[in-house]
């Protein structure tokens, strides 16, 4: 479940508002591996916590966005992940 939370968190930072498509069911991750973009399938569940997400924090551009309405440098989000997981450093 860590490892998890953790490729999402770094991946996150990534995902703009656009990059969901709900009737489809897909998800679009820019910049993978090798820098290449992934459209990878998504579950009803996941995007109902997304839904939860948004209508809590109202990111305007980037999923991941800071108290700016920028978008999140990776290791800033990954030690706020690894900090909430209580992951030894």
């Amino acid at each position: 479940m860590a490892e998890l939370v953790i490729w999402l968190a770094r991946r996150g930072i990534n995902i703009r508002i656009t990059d969901r498509d709900r009737n489809s069911g897909i998800l679009l991750l820019r910049k993978g591996k090798c820098r290449k973009g992934r459209i990878v399938p998504v579950s009803k569940k996941v995007y109902e916590k997304a839904d939860d997400y948004r209508s809590s924090y109202h990111p305007a551009c980037w999923f991941i966005e800071g108290h700016t309405g920028r978008q999140y440098f990776s290791e800033r989000v990954f030690r706020v992940f690894k900090q909430a997981l209580k992951m030894p450093e």
